[in-house]
């Protein structure tokens, strides 16, 4: 749906806004601490060294590849800056991915590890930005300038963004949300300024999507103001950012855009007011289910669609953590006896018992109850009684049981009393540490996984990038990468966000689990 109706700028915006939040806003992370190799599988023998054009191929893919392909770039030292230049001056492509944007910098990061000055590049890039420059260069200018974050290319950059140049937002956005570089009030303003004044709907454009990443609260009202622009495509623009940088008090200004004469304008609104939902105020979600409700009956068949979508996800988002338990659990009123009970369920171990196990895990009002169904779960998919627990070689056996063990833990994280999340949050750690190290386990796992992203809860969508990023799988990157972009929720976003850090930086990754055992 989303991609019928991407402009060329919103792609643009799409992939700078990936490329500022992946690479950092300033200067570029560190690729992959060099240990990261010893946990990397081993080829038999030693791969056949690349050449500069190569490398630079490699610099924007979703992998350790990337790391390698830097190191052995700043390795190669000053033969491999000719090259460079060239690749960070050659004008963007008309169709623009995330992956142009990561690879272009990385090369900035690499010239500034071989020694290369930012007045150099500067000299280079800075006159890239004049008018009489092509579009694809002027865009190509604004990446460079942006990743080195000096103040000395904000003017620059504000007038490229005056002509509608959307890179030049991205780069403004990145300098402004450094804390290095001074983005004042008055730089603000005149980007505030361009939003409501610029003479081009382009720049107009631009100016809303820079504002919608500074998320500054200053500038919401020139962007509800934007809401009512002439031109569609600026409208548009507003209102993601509102989407973005709003909360519910944005809600009755998107509710009157779902009346847009523009179709487009009307989607965006349904998903800016998805976005605007709170998801721990069940009374406001409501409010927003009855204000989108009514373009169920738009004459246009994607705005319904939209609208029918955004329903079902926001009343499926809608959870009951601390509801009664059904059943005989629920009529064991003493927290003591309830986690006895549990512990037997867990010896039990089939798949009725796990059903009730991952309800205990929703729905218990007590922590402690919570902790021992967390528990209970991981002694039926491991051996704890070993020195080194073991997954149970019944598992490989019953994938199913595996999985909805894995999917009950993973549920269990977006509870509202985070107390008892602590013992799913281990017991998932657990698992999926020995999952990552089991060929036969890891691959079915990560396809669940991979699937649930699609779930229409978002806890089932929040739990399900849990896991691919516990596994590392680097497989999974594509999915959570559009999950990071689009989803609704911004908890499920979030999670996308941190399981693509980890999967991509195994050495820094919060989990500390294992990519799995070398290849022989």
């Amino acid at each position: 749906m989303r991609e019928r109706y991407l402009s060329r700028g919103t792609r643009l915006f799409v992939a700078g806004a990936l490329a500022a939040q992946l690479s950092g806003c300033m200067m570029p992370p560190e690729p992959a601490h060099p240990k990261a190799a010893v946990a990397a599988p081993q080829a038999a023998q030693s791969p056949k060294p690349r050449g500069v054009k190569e490398l630079i191929a490699a610099l924007g893919r979703f992998s350790r590849e990337a790391d390698e392909a830097v190191k052995d770039l700043v390795k190669m030292g000053k033969p491999a800056v000719p090259a460079l230049i060239e690749f960070l001056k050659s004008p963007m492509p008309s169709a623009i991915s995330p992956l142009e944007n990561i690879a272009r910098r990385n090369a900035v990061y690499v010239l500034l590890k071989i020694g290369i000055d930012k007045e150099g590049l500067l000299g280079i890039f800075t006159p890239m930005l004049d008018k009489e420059r092509k579009p694809g260069e002027r865009e190509a200018a604004s990446v460079v300038l942006g990743k080195l974050g000096d103040k000395r290319a904000i003017p620059p950059l504000i007038e490229a963004l005056k002509d509608g140049v959307e890179p030049a937002a991205v780069a403004l956005a990145a300098i402004g949300l450094d804390g290095t570089v001074a983005f004042d009030e008055k730089l603000l303003d005149e980007v505030i300024g361009i939003l409501r004044n610029g003479g081009k709907p382009e720049a107009r454009m631009a100016a809303a999507k820079a504002l919608a990443i500074l998320k500054r609260p200053k500038a919401l009202p020139a962007l509800i103001a934007a809401m009512d622009d002439p031109d569609e495509q600026v409208r548009e623009a507003a209102i993601e950012a509102v989407g973005e940088a709003g909360g519910a008090s944005e809600i009755p200004a998107l509710a009157k855009k779902l009346k847009d004469s523009s179709a487009v304008v009307r989607i965006s609104a349904i998903r800016a007011l998805k976005l605007n939902a709170p998801e721990d105020d069940v009374k406001k979600r409501k409010e927003v289910i009855g204000i989108i409700s009514a373009a169920l009956k738009d004459k246009e068949a994607e705005v319904r669609e939209e609208a029918e979508k955004a329903v079902g996800e926001l009343k499926e988002g809608d959870g009951e953590p601390g509801k009664k338990l059904p059943g005989p659990l629920g009529a064991i009123e003493d927290p003591s006896k309830r986690k006895d009970a549990v512990k037997a369920l867990g010896k039990r171990g089939d798949m009725k018992a796990i059903d009730t196990l991952a309800e205990v895990l929703q729905k218990d009002d007590d922590s402690d109850v919570r902790k021992e169904a967390a528990s209970a779960l991981e002694d039926v998919a491991m051996d704890t009684e070993k020195d080194e627990p073991k997954l149970r070689k019944a598992m490989e056996s019953d994938v199913k049981k595996l999985l909805k063990i894995i999917g009950a833990l993973g549920m269990a994280l977006s509870h509202e009393d985070e107390t008892g999340t602590a013992g799913a949050n281990e017991a998932l750690e657990s698992i999926l540490g020995q999952v990552a190290k089991n060929k036969k386990l890891s691959g079915p796992v990560a396809k669940d996984a991979i699937r649930s992203l699609g779930n229409r809860k978002w806890e089932a969508r929040r739990a399900a990038a849990e896991v691919l990023g516990m596994l590392r799988n680097e497989t999974a990157l594509p999915a959570l990468n559009k999950v990071r972009i689009n989803d609704y929720s911004r908890a499920v976003r979030a999670a996308a966000e941190e399981a693509m850090e980890s999967i991509q930086s195994p050495e820094e990754a919060k989990d500390g689990i294992p990519l799995g055992e070398p290849e022989k």
